[in-house]
This record gives C-alpha cells, sequence and structure tokens, in this order.
C-alpha cells in the first residue's frame, strides 16, 4: 500500500491524466519476475527507480504478483533481486 498506491490507485487498475499510469491488476507482464524486478530497481518512464532492500524489492513484488487478480504465485526472493541486480 505504502509503495505502489499512490499512483497506480489503490484497486492497482492505473490511471489517466497528466500522465498514463499503467494498470498492476491482471498486468500479464509480471508473470516474469524479471520484469517487476527490472521496473523497480531501474525505474521506468516516469516511475523512478525504488530504493529498497532485496528483501522489501521481493515482498513488494510478491505482494503485487499475488494480489489484484495476478495470480503468479511462484515467490521471488531476494536472491532473484540480488541475481537481477548485480548485488553481492
Amino acid at each position: 500500500h505504502q509503495v505502489c498506491q499512490a499512483c497506480h490507485q489503490a484497486d492497482a487498475k492505473g490511471a489517466t491524466g497528466a500522465a498514463t499510469v499503467p494498470a498492476l491488476a491482471k498486468n500479464h507482464n509480471l508473470a516474469e519476475p524479471g520484469f517487476p524486478i527490472g521496473i523497480v530497481s531501474d525505474g521506468r518512464g516516469g516511475m523512478p527507480p525504488l530504493h529498497l532492500t532485496p528483501e522489501q524489492a521481493a515482498a513488494v513484488i510478491n505482494y503485487v504478483r499475488t494480489h489484484f487478480g495476478n495470480h503468479y504465485t511462484k515467490p521471488v526472493t531476494a536472491a532473484d533481486v540480488k541475481l537481477f541486480t548485480g548485488e553481492q
């Protein structure tokens, strides 16, 4: 709620106004774990990179991947985030 809701809305359906914020709800791009890891780590478009620990990033990604009509139940781990981002 604290990380994504301000832009993606409480229902995760995104928004359109001065900018378009994509929906996280029923988002097929979340099926591949590398996609949300990259977005959270590096940012994209108007979304800045989020400065989260690998554990925090994994928790946020897992929450979004298992809520809002998303059913990607294979968890992303902190080790996955570290591997993708090149952290040691």
